[in-house]
């Protein structure tokens, strides 16, 4: 039986165009499909660090597109209208503070309209659900991280990869609703 699985692991690598970045990401996506479910538990350690890090997310995003020049005005000579240095401390203090409150905000929100324990989440809809996000993470990774344009990217890493890193992200949800199925703890 292990022969056999090794002989189909290596028949699947040997059809990868990029095996590294898509088995690390295939196991990433296992994973993290395994444990995900308990995200609707709302003392389990998923969702604890699912709030960390959509805070950490969303702050970011806040500093980010607050000093983007979205708050921030330009003078006709091209100078920031706050180019005292007083009130730039001031506005970066206020775009701070603007966006730590903004933070906590969205993630109370998000927090609140996650479902109860064993709800819509603990199902096989969303286990597919999980596999085409994992599918469109592949894609993303593709696109933004290794820097490739949408024309060259099945040049590079062929749809078979993509697939591959959804079948697992699949798997690794299905994994843990049968497990909850069968009574495993």
């Amino acid at each position: 039986m292990v022969i056999l699985i090794v002989i189909n692991l290596q028949h699947i690598t040997q059809k990868l165009s990029n095996p590294t970045t898509t088995l690390l990401l295939s196991g990433f996506v296992l994973i993290l499909g395994s444990v995900l479910p308990d995200v609707d538990h709302p003392f389990s350690k998923i969702r604890k660090s699912f709030r960390y890090v959509l805070f950490i997310f969303v702050f970011l995003s806040f500093i980010f597109l607050l000093n983007q020049g979205i708050l921030e005005t330009k003078n006709s000579n091209g100078t920031n209208s706050d180019s005292n240095s007083i009130n730039s401390a001031l506005f970066a203090l206020f775009r701070l503070l603007i966006s730590v409150i903004g933070s906590f905000i969205i993630v109370f929100l998000i927090d609140s309209l996650i479902p109860g324990h064993r709800g819509i989440i603990h199902g096989f809809s969303f286990a597919f659900i999980f596999g085409i996000l994992s599918f469109s993470l592949s894609i993303f990774i593709s696109l933004v991280l290794l820097g490739m344009n949408i024309q060259s990217i099945e040049s590079k890493i062929s749809t078979f990869d993509h697939l591959m890193v959804g079948f697992c992200g699949f798997c690794g949800y299905i994994s843990h609703i049968i497990s909850d199925i069968l009574g495993f703890k």
